[in-house]
């Protein structure tokens, strides 16, 4: 009888951590849109199963008060686990810039601009479900290659030349003109997908009046 009351609060007390550690994960906003109710969630989850885990280490001959003392520990410990390998999996800024440079490598190069610098970023929105909180991990990093346009270049003329370019290089182009710049929006046949960005008002992109203008070419592949 000990061992079966053992099995059952401990099995109880198990599967309230996973909730405790499903529920904080989303109150800090890993995969869900943050919501309050999610730490009192937590919060219950974790009194739950800290009273089932002090219950089975006194069915193991525990003293309640190390026993209460274990099954918290365990069970916060349980949680930041939890927390840290559902973290990990996200992905990776060296790894994702690796993928994205081999291919910002595939896209060809204006022969006026000039090579500035390279970026890699973490964005945030995957999809609409995903939106910012407390904790956000990157769902995706972004590389951008920066390129600076002689003074008075043909910004239109570069965003042509980019889009022909690339639709005979088998990449899918749809343009959009809104906003201060010409953004070029591709895709290959593997899926893959960058984006042009042509900025004729370098002041809009947060450059020094008088710069030249800037193209940026980014990939999220990683």
């Amino acid at each position: 009888m000990r061992a079966f009351r053992v099995v059952c609060a401990g099995l109880g007390a198990f599967a309230c951590a996973c909730v405790a550690a499903w529920t904080f994960a989303a109150a800090v906003n890993l995969y869900y849109a943050f919501h309050p109710w999610y730490f009192a969630g937590t919060a219950v989850a974790f009194v739950v199963a800290s009273l089932l885990g002090a219950a089975a280490g006194r069915a193991c001959g525990l003293p309640p008060t190390r026993a209460r003392w274990i099954a918290q520990t365990l069970v916060a410990a349980w949680i930041g686990a939890v927390f840290l390998v559902a973290w990990w999996e996200f992905p990776k800024p060296a790894d994702a810039a690796r993928v994205n440079r081999a291919v910002l490598r595939s896209v060809p190069v204006h022969p006026s601009l000039r090579f500035v610098d390279e970026v890699t970023v973490g964005t945030l929105a995957h999809d609409e479900d995903f939106t910012e909180g407390f904790v956000n991990p990157p769902r995706q990093w972004l590389t951008t290659w920066r390129y600076d346009a002689p003074r008075h270049a043909d910004t239109a003329g570069i965003a042509r030349w980019y889009a022909a370019r690339l639709r005979a290089g088998g990449w899918r182009v749809a343009r959009d003109d809104v906003g201060f710049g010409i953004v070029i929006l591709v895709a290959d046949r593997r899926g893959r997908e960058i984006e042009v960005d042509v900025r004729p008002d370098t002041a809009g992109a947060g450059l020094p009046p008088g710069a030249p203008p800037r193209v940026d070419v980014s990939a999220a592949a990683g």
